[in-house]
């Protein structure tokens, strides 16, 4: 399930490791948790737990591309 609306709000990392191929997450949506397949462009320290930023959707490949949050 895909939904371009999560772009710019802020989810919680659910996987060890995220990278450029893998990752998940969890977006709060009206009280419950939807979880959403991500990914990072390059480098980045995010792991299990770490807030990041929604900043664009992937309708092919159905993934979400984050950011660390600030």
């Amino acid at each position: 399930m895909g939904n371009a609306s999560f772009v710019g709000q802020s989810c919680t990392v659910m996987s060890q490791v995220v990278n450029d191929r893998s990752g998940y997450a969890e977006v709060a949506q009206r009280g419950a948790s939807i979880r959403i397949r991500i990914c990072t462009e390059g480098e980045n320290q995010l792991t299990k737990g770490d807030t990041a930023r929604i900043l664009d959707y992937d309708a092919a490949a159905n993934r979400y591309l984050v950011a660390p949050d600030p």
